[in-house]
């Protein structure tokens, strides 16, 4: 090798380049409202389930259902009823039975299926005797016994005349009659209600269709023995 000639400098070690810093900031934990927010969540979730759970319980009621098909005007016989746990809607709950003895003994008016529910409106009580008669007026439901009154039970009609107190009479102008029917069971935005009324033998329809016409009416639910047709009540005068 030559004197002169320059001998390679020995290679320097990589020096390692420092690791970047990656930016940013440390997640935070939640603060309380966002814990009491995932608790109120939750909270709703298990609701929401309970309530779930609760839609197959078991019904708590049960109703009237025929057992066998019925045609139109057949007298319902204990045998064609049988009762079934069912919850319907209030509506149509109102419009129902929850008692066999209710319908024995009932005329249908509409036909019903095997296992159909029976409403109010595809039953009427048959006339007892020839010369029966039936009778149906509005009244107001405060008057009719709160809107408790049952197809088949037997009631008393009122009658008050007159503008004043002083000079207001009331009267009995049915006794021992019959609720045939409850057209509409579901009360009217008035506070109305429609009822069917089967007369005894011997009632007075004119009677009964002149106190509809000219009084305030009032039904009195018959407990022992029927109000005697004809009794009236004189506010200045007595009975």
């Amino acid at each position: 090798m030559s004197p002169h000639s320059t001998a390679e400098a020995p290679a320097r070690p990589a020096t390692a380049l420092p690791r970047p810093r990656i930016a940013g900031r440390r997640p935070a934990l939640p603060n309380g409202r966002a814990v009491l927010g995932g608790l109120l969540v939750a909270t709703a979730a298990v609701g929401t389930f309970a309530a779930w759970s609760g839609a197959d319980d078991p019904p708590s009621s049960r109703f009237v259902v025929a057992s066998r098909a019925l045609p139109v005007g057949e007298l319902v016989q204990e045998s064609d009823l049988e009762l079934v746990a069912f919850d319907p809607p209030a509506g149509m709950a109102r419009r129902s039975f929850e008692s066999v003895a209710l319908v024995v003994g009932q005329r249908t008016v509409a036909p019903l299926a095997e296992g159909e529910l029976i409403q109010r409106s595809a039953v009427v009580v048959p006339e007892g005797e020839a010369d029966g008669r039936q009778i149906s007026f509005a009244i107001d439901v405060a008057d009719a016994l709160a809107g408790t009154l049952e197809v088949g039970e037997q009631v008393d009609l009122l009658a008050t005349y007159g503008s004043s107190a002083a000079e207001s009479v009331t009267e009995v102008v049915a006794s021992g009659a019959t609720v045939a029917g409850l057209p509409l069971a579901d009360d009217d935005a008035r506070g109305q209600a429609v009822v069917l009324l089967s007369l005894p033998e011997g009632g007075d329809v004119l009677a009964v269709t002149n106190a509809i016409r000219q009084g305030t009416l009032t039904i009195v639910r018959s407990i022992g023995s029927p109000l005697p047709v004809g009794e009236r009540f004189e506010p200045g005068g007595g009975r």
